[in-house]
């Protein structure tokens, strides 16, 4: 015999993985399309998608895992704002991303997180678990990085940076790791 507490947890089920306010979606990649500059997008369960960010938001990852779809070969989340201004900062936070295996594709950088242009911040995160030819964790081809209060571990690179990986020494991009673990990357080249 089922009691209410059943029933009533059965009725508010949802296949939704992510939230705006009262919004809910089915996808990360739709609460993305769907969010407006300055958003705050909740993940509302642990879930596999590789996704790309392309505006001002935060991720509040919610304690929950951002992983790479099953043989995805590329990065778990993608960061290419071109519009750099103050209100298209991004902002990623609170949660594990994990799983991510840039290698064997048309551009193998970045397991975990990619960063092409942007202001990011990426803050009380756990990186693990990622693999790539450069930038296991995270790679860097442009914009200005902060990684704080996070835990960058466990991730390998086929070539250089298990950790991360700056490609450019432009004066435009930056990288500032405040404290953070870091510990346990591997590369052939600078692990």
């Amino acid at each position: 015999s089922r009691g209410l507490g059943d029933v009533y947890k059965r009725q508010t089920q949802t296949d939704d993985v992510a939230q705006i306010g009262d919004q809910t979606y089915s996808t990360l990649s739709a609460a993305i399309e769907a969010a407006q500059n300055n958003a705050t997008i909740t993940l509302l369960e642990d879930t596999k998608e590789n996704i790309t960010i392309n505006k001002g938001i935060t991720l509040d990852l919610n304690g929950k895992t951002l992983s790479a779809q099953d043989n995805s070969k590329t990065s778990v989340i993608t960061v290419n704002v071109t519009d750099t201004d103050n209100d298209n900062a991004v902002t990623i936070n609170n949660g594990t991303i994990t799983g991510g295996s840039a290698v064997g594709a048309g551009d193998e950088n970045g397991g975990g997180i990619k960063i092409t242009s942007g202001t990011v911040t990426v803050s009380q995160c756990i990186l693990n678990g990622n693999t790539a030819k450069n930038g296991g964790a995270v790679y860097i081809s442009g914009g200005n990085v902060t990684i704080s209060q996070s835990t960058i571990n466990k991730n390998t690179a086929t070539n250089s940076g298990g950790a991360i990986y700056m490609a450019t020494l432009s004066t435009n991009s930056s990288c500032t790791l405040d404290n953070c673990t870091v510990e346990e990357n591997s590369a052939d080249f600078g692990g």
